[in-house]
């Protein structure tokens, strides 16, 4: 039993900062962009799992260990020999598994249950490309008429939505527009009035630019939190840390918004526990986004299976549906369920805060079966039901993978009674 850590071709930091001081040098100016992500980790043929812990590390062989879809920070129990290179020959491993409750925490099944508790999951509300000209988007006006009922449908469906989780991307790079805007207001401190003006229209172009993004999220939100409790979890682009996990927003940042008590900020990831019964778990999709930098997902077609099972036999997921042609993103969500880890590859890839005592990303067996586990940051909506074999009533999970609302208008309504999934859509047709 260990922890894996993957050996693969790791980015060479002086080839960054090389890389980010041409860039800077080209445009001229003091704030240059990282080496992309994707640009600096892929996934190669040499690419090996070592298991570690407090003694040492092993590194595993064999066909019957899957090392494209294991990355660093997991924790799996192997079984295997050594060969005569000094590795582990594995004949069989397995994860933690999907959480369970729990005998004195089942419940019994409640089929005749008159009210039922929803909630609507979004990713990515606005549009990047806003301006004051276009400060709603259209997809986003639709959404608030459907809630507020001005267009026609069930009034039972949207009274029984309870609250909105949006996770992440409000809309536009907020954070590096609040950056360029506090550098520009550095930088023009002290300095004198030219004769034309040129550097002030400048910085009052930029300053209003920047400043524009904020509001238009911030309009939005309170537009939203009037007709129902909204849940903010902050991205990658919002002006808060990097690091994970990334704190809430503050309520400055949105004055309009944050007048209202249904307006909450939380912090990424987010858990959430909702009438003391639903356990609520999502992120904005950072940990999945630096997965499958590392794994690779193509090497077993899932797509097309309704049903996906994990090592050991006992876990699966069933119900498996999306709109993608493939399940790259699901199947990399549905890891982190088994392996219950919401962020394997943090700290050694994904920036986090080093927690000395325990790790908060890690699903603890005294915490609850999550209810609904979603992420943010998904190309096309996907979802599955995570559950056991031996006993389902041990407790099941529904996964969503949430696409950007402001690119393909798709919101998605979850029954917490039965984990049932509704796709809505209000893409505007041209």
């Amino acid at each position: 039993i260990g922890t894996c850590f993957k050996e693969q071709a790791r980015p060479n930091v002086l080839d960054e900062y090389r890389s980010e001081i041409l860039h800077n040098e080209d445009d001229g100016e003091g704030m240059g962009e990282m080496v992309r992500v994707e640009e600096r980790y892929q996934v190669g043929e040499n690419d090996a799992i070592a298991l570690e812990d407090e003694s040492g590390r092993i590194r595993l062989a064999g066909t019957n260990i899957c090392v494209e879809r294991l990355v660093t920070g997991i924790s799996i129990a192997v079984l295997g020999t050594l060969n005569d290179k000094g590795e582990l020959e594995v004949v069989d491993f397995i994860g933690p598994g999907f959480p369970k409750k729990d005998l004195e925490q089942i419940e019994p099944p409640q089929s005749n249950k008159e009210s039922c508790k929803k909630i609507l999951l979004l990713s990515g509300l606005l549009d990047t490309g806003l301006s004051q000209n276009t400060p709603i988007d259209t997809k986003f006006t639709l959404l608030c008429d459907w809630l507020a009922g001005s267009i026609h449908s069930s009034p039972n469906l949207v009274s029984s939505i309870s609250s909105c989780y949006i996770a992440g991307d409000l809309g536009g790079d907020l954070g590096s527009a609040l950056e360029r805007t506090n550098t520009s207001l550095l930088s023009t401190k002290g300095l004198k009035s030219s004769s034309n003006g040129h550097n002030a229209r400048n910085f009052t172009q930029s300053k209003d630019s920047s400043s524009q993004q904020l509001r238009d999220a911030d309009i939005a939100l309170a537009r939203l939190s009037a007709l129902l409790p909204v849940i903010l979890i902050p991205g990658q682009h919002e002006p808060t840390n990097i690091s994970l996990p990334q704190q809430p927003l503050h309520p400055l940042l949105l004055p309009n918004a944050s007048r209202y008590d249904t307006f909450h900020t939380t912090t990424n990831p987010h858990e959430s526990m909702l009438d003391d019964s639903f356990f609520i778990v999502g992120h904005a999709g950072q940990p999945i986004i630096d997965m499958l930098q590392h794994a690779n997902y193509s090497s077993d077609a899932t797509a097309a299976l309704d049903t996906r099972i994990f090592p050991g036999g006992d876990c699966i997921c069933r119900d498996r549906k999306g709109d993608g042609p493939d399940d790259h993103f699901l199947a990399a969500l549905e890891d982190t369920l088994y392996y219950r880890h919401l962020a394997p590859t943090a700290p050694d890839s994904l920036s986090s805060y080093p927690f000395a005592g325990s790790d908060p990303f890690v699903l603890d067996n005294d915490q609850p079966v999550p209810t609904v586990l979603f992420s943010g940051g998904a190309s096309y909506f996907a979802t599955s039901l995570a559950t056991r074999q031996s006993d389902p009533s041990c407790g099941n999970t529904r996964i969503v993978a949430l696409p950007s609302f402001a690119q393909t208008g798709i919101a998605i309504i979850v029954d917490l009674d039965t984990l049932q999934v509704e796709q809505l859509s209000f893409a505007s047709t041209t």
